[in-house]
């Protein structure tokens, strides 16, 4: 008897309701409480269609610009703004990288929200006008994924400054600047500037390597629309585009995203708040069938969880609904992708789109958004070029000092890195708190100012929109 004296009698396995159909799962090995009494365990094997819609890109640009337009959960009312200070000398204006975080609030986030980090057009501006004569477009290399557009900087940079671009290679660079200034030397509507991708420098020679098999450009398609768009161009090796040369403009950084949720970032961060109930959330575990890359993913086990390998390439990353979302917001969208998916008619014309927030999603975000930098720092630190996957590159050996020539990584300890194993802009975020500070050479420890005309400024600072172009 249910509830009641008596004792149990044993049915036997159960068959499930038989009056309807069962849903369509996909094929695998699923959890049962024959199979797994404490209810874990059981994979999961995608078919071709479900796997082709999972990885739509077109999915994810239509429920972006669901967001924008309002039919969907949009960001909420709060955008914040950065300036990021480096201690190393790009040799670039206008100084201090100006970075734009937008808030989305999401259900699944532990901290009630997911954040999109833009890194703005023009943060970083060559100061030599492009010429003709320091360009050379080599075709030579029998791949075209190996041509590369060769500028030379050596009259420019020094070896010193040329090491620290090294922060920058997988950033985008395009010819939509007529001067230094921020904003003031940008083009205001940089329709048909072409961008590559920067993949090597040339310390030695003084000259830095782009991609020149990826263009992409800022066009109206056909001329036929009022808003222009972000679309990768055919490559045709032989006639590559290459910038404008004739000295009227300068080179300058593409927007550059990134955003903390899991679709994007691959990372999944322990719920310090403990508003989550799943173990997985409270102390996330490696995926399943993940060969761990490193022996740093190792030591992350219970507080990160990660799946997917992000390229350093911006030109290669899949962006998240709430990357597209932010493209829309600043004017220049990715053209519409055209892997539409498959087998759902109402999904491929209306893209997904979610409610509106309930109140009790607006009510936590309000509560909860902003506590701790757990989210916010690693998408800052990936918009000026720090590391966020140390693999092999750092010790686990606490006496063992920073390899040389190692780029600047993101260090989620508890204890402060001992200061023979950092490196300049190195940044260290104590777990769980909203203690951010970067490495200073100098001072030979991490450090949260530095000094700009005698006085003390935060190395990475909250200003107001009006503000970006403080020195």
């Amino acid at each position: 008897m249910a509830g009641g004296y008596g004792r149990r009698v044993d049915a036997g396995p159960s068959v499930g309701r038989v009056d309807r159909p069962q849903k369509p799962r996909s094929p695998g090995s699923y959890r049962t409480a024959d199979r797994a009494p404490n209810g874990t365990g059981g994979t999961v094997y995608p078919t071709v269609i479900e796997a082709y819609n999972r990885d739509s890109d077109y999915k994810r640009w239509r429920a972006g610009a669901d967001y924008w337009q309002g039919s969907g959960k949009g960001w909420s009312d709060v955008e914040r703004f950065y300036l990021v200070r480096l201690f190393r000398d790009l040799g670039v204006s206008p100084g201090p990288l100006p970075v734009s975080v937008t808030y989305f609030p999401s259900e699944k986030s532990p901290d009630a929200s997911w954040v999109v980090t833009c890194r703005r057009r023009g943060a970083v501006i060559l100061p030599q006008a492009l010429h003709q004569a320091d360009i050379v477009l080599d075709t030579s290399h029998p791949n075209a994924e190996r041509h590369r557009l060769v500028l030379d900087v050596s009259q420019t940079l020094n070896a010193e400054q040329l090491d620290a671009w090294r922060l920058l290679i997988g950033d985008q660079f395009e010819d939509s600047a007529t001067g230094t200034g921020f904003p003031s030397g940008l083009v205001e509507e940089p329709i048909d500037t072409i961008a590559y991708t920067l993949v090597d420098v040339d310390k030695s020679a003084g000259k830095l390597l782009f991609d020149l098999s990826r263009p992409f450009i800022r066009s109206r398609p056909n001329g036929e629309v009022p808003r222009a768009f972000w679309r990768r161009l055919p490559y045709d090796r032989a006639v590559p585009l290459s910038w404008r040369n004739n000295g009227s403009r300068y080179l300058c950084s593409s927007h550059r995203f990134y955003c903390s949720c899991p679709d994007f970032s691959g990372y999944s961060t322990a719920s310090l708040q403990g508003v989550q109930s799943g173990s997985q959330a409270l102390f996330p575990r490696p995926a399943a069938g993940r060969s761990m890359s490193s022996a740093w993913e190792q030591k992350g086990v219970g507080y990160q969880r990660k799946w997917r390998d992000l390229s350093f390439r911006v030109d290669q990353r899949r962006e998240c609904k709430h990357i597209h979302a932010t493209r829309w917001s600043v004017g220049y969208p990715f053209y519409e992708p055209s892997d539409y998916e498959v087998g759902n008619s109402e999904r491929h014309f209306t893209g997904g789109a979610i409610g509106p927030l309930r109140n009790d999603e607006v009510m936590r975000y309000h509560q909860q958004r902003g506590l701790t930098l757990d989210k916010l720092a690693p998408a800052l630190a990936d918009a000026v070029g720090i590391l966020l996957d140390a693999g092999d590159t750092v010790s686990l050996d606490e006496e063992a000092p920073a390899q040389p020539g190692r780029r600047p990584i993101l260090w989620t300890t508890e204890r402060e890195p001992a200061p023979h194993r950092a490196v300049a802009d190195d940044w260290w975020l104590q777990i769980g708190t909203a203690i951010l500070r970067v490495f200073n050479p100098a001072a030979q420890r991490f450090v949260e100012t530095t000094t700009t005309g005698g006085q003390p400024v935060p190395v990475v600072q909250l200003v107001g929109a009006t503000d970006l172009v403080a020195p």
